[in-house]
This record gives structure tokens, C-alpha cells and sequence, in this order.
């Protein structure tokens, strides 16, 4: 399934200059609770997952993010729902994947930045990861647009 959202009053046709950044995003659950990353010092939240790289199919960079992210290994992808963005600056599509994770975690390896930003996965119940992605108020003028995309990938996810 694939979903276009586009930034209100934007004819789409009009960025094929641009070239659309490429992400992977897990919806995984451990003991009946939701996997979520948390950024401490900004305190919002995503699914696990992010960029892939040149060359790497959404598979291995699922893998690699989810790893790095949350020290959780990756056993079973089953692709979801495409959320495409258009945005008068950039285009992102994102492929979100149901999957199953090896039960002990190997420990997260972040980035300097990643560090800097505080991320650290948490467990919630689902209702409250989409409380938190459908009502949860963010000073970051994206984050209202994040927290939409991932509330669409985690239900169309659980369908």
C-alpha cells in the first residue's frame, strides 16, 4: 500500500528536481509492548529506523538502523505501507515494516549526533505510543508532521 501526502497548496509535479530521501521504519513489540526511540533532550518520539544508504536495499538499512538504535537484531520484515511526503523543500518516502526481533538485545551503537540528541528505545503500551503520536504537542515546527507519519505507518502496520 502506498500513501501521498502532500503540503497543502503544493503541486507535487513541481519538485521533480528534488531527489526523495529513502527511510525504513520498524513497528516491532516486545512482551506485548510497543518498541518507540526516544529523544530525551527534545522529548519526542518515532518508530525505530531511519535513512538508507546508497546501495543498501530498505531491508539491510532496516536492519542496520533497528540494530543501531535499539540493540534489537531484526528476524522477520513484512513490508507495510509506503508513506510518501512532499514538502516545498524535500520529498521522503518512508517504508514501514511489521517485523518479529531476536529476544536479547546486543546494545545500541549511535552516532555522536544520535548521542547528542539523547535517543534511547522505550517500550509503551500501543495506546499510548498513538496517544503520544496523535496528541502529543512539540515546540519543533516537524515534529507535527513526524508524529502524523508515524501514527499512519503504526496503524496501517497493525491492519
Amino acid at each position: 500500500m502506498e500513501i501521498e501526502i502532500i503540503e497543502d497548496n503544493l503541486d507535487k509535479a513541481s519538485l521533480s528536481y528534488l531527489k526523495p530521501h529513502i527511510g525504513a521504519r520498524a513497528v516491532f513489540f516486545i512482551e506485548g509492548r510497543l518498541c518507540l526511540v526516544h529523544y530525551e533532550k527534545t522529548h519526542r518520539y518515532t518508530l525505530p529506523g531511519g535513512g538508507v544508504d546508497e546501495g543498501e536495499t530498505l531491508e539491510k538499512a532496516l536492519k542496520r538502523e533497528v540494530l543501531e538504535e535499539t540493540g534489537y537484531q531484526v528476524t522477520s520484515l513484512k513490508p507495510t505501507v509506503t508513506l510518501k511526503e512532499y514538502f516545498t523543500d524535500s520529498i521522503w518516502h518512508h517504508h514501514f515494516f511489521l517485523c518479529e526481533v531476536a529476544p536479547n538485545p546486543k546494545g545500541q551503537s549511535l552516532t555522536d549526533e544520535e548521542k547528542e540528541r539523547g535517543m534511547k528505545p522505550v517500550f509503551k503500551p500501543l495506546e499510548e505510543a498513538i496517544d503520544i503520536f496523535a496528541f502529543q504537542e512539540s515546540d519543533n515546527r516537524y515534529q507535527t508532521n513526524i508524529n502524523k507519519r508515524e501514527l499512519m505507518g503504526l496503524m496501517h502496520s497493525l491492519e
